[in-house]
């Protein structure tokens, strides 16, 4: 298959495979090729995040698991910046320089494995929104924007969590171990932040993102007619099947917070 060219501007590890990047990216693109948020947020849920944020002329700021790059655009859009925006996925990162060049937005842009990237430099803000995979979970990703924080830094985490309420033995029982929101915010305290405050999506919002994964699916399919655009859709459709069944039992946040 014939793949897309990655700007050259967009710095690349070298280690890395770039053509099975590609490919083993497609499907998350597929499904979100038509957003800039993608994640179960509105517009204005990502607005609070970068006003707790609370960027500063010169900050020095890193996105792992940056996505299409939103975060960063409107983070700069608030303040002079030296940005870096971390990914995997070269379609992301793809439009995310596309959509940054257009607003004339200095961001730099790495396709790296977030994980080790940038570990012996601190940052005034450092985020992580829905990346958690990279270090194997909550307490991990804490562990690692915490490292990366200079002094009085801020670092933002995206998660899903058990909803607020529920018996936490109950729902291990039935579905297995989810962290409660008391559980992830204790993995601050042990690393030296601060909780500055959490901003929690809405069930209209998870709809609403899941409905705009589907749209993009077909819009996919109608582009790349084909096996592997079917696949997607069916993809998709076990999203909306998972979402379904915990609905009741989870939800997503971010966390932003502070080091001391």
């Amino acid at each position: 298959m014939t793949w897309p060219e990655l700007h050259a501007d967009i710095s690349r590890s070298t280690d890395l495979d770039v053509e099975s990047l590609w490919d083993r990216f497609e499907i998350f693109e597929a499904l979100h090729h038509e957003m800039t948020i993608d994640n179960p947020m509105t517009s204005a849920d990502l607005d609070e995040v970068v006003a707790l944020l609370s960027p500063k002329e010169g900050d020095a700021v890193l996105d792992i698991a940056c996505g299409h790059g939103e975060l960063l655009r409107r983070l700069s859009r608030r303040a002079s910046l030296s940005a870096t925006g971390v990914d995997l996925s070269p379609w992301m990162l793809r439009t995310a320089h596309a959509l940054s060049e257009a607003a004339s937005l200095g961001i730099a842009w790495h396709l790296a494995d977030g994980k080790d990237f940038a570990a012996n430099r601190s940052f005034d803000i450092a985020a992580c929104l829905g990346g958690s995979w990279i270090w194997h979970g909550f307490g991990g990703t804490v562990r690692a924007l915490a490292v990366r924080a200079a002094p009085g830094g801020r670092i933002a985490i995206g998660d899903m969590h058990l909803r607020d309420g529920l018996d936490a033995a109950a729902v291990t029982k039935s579905h297995g171990a989810v962290e409660s929101i008391d559980e992830l915010e204790a993995h601050f305290a042990r690393h030296g932040l601060d909780i500055v405050g959490r901003v929690n999506t809405t069930d209209e919002a998870w709809d609403s993102y899941l409905a705009r994964t589907r749209d993009c699916a077909e819009s996919w399919a109608r582009l790349h007619p084909g096996d592997r655009s079917a696949s997607y859709l069916e993809e998709q459709q076990r999203w909306q099947r998972d979402h379904a069944r915990d609905r009741e039992i989870l939800t997503w946040s971010v966390w932003v917070a502070q080091s001391r």
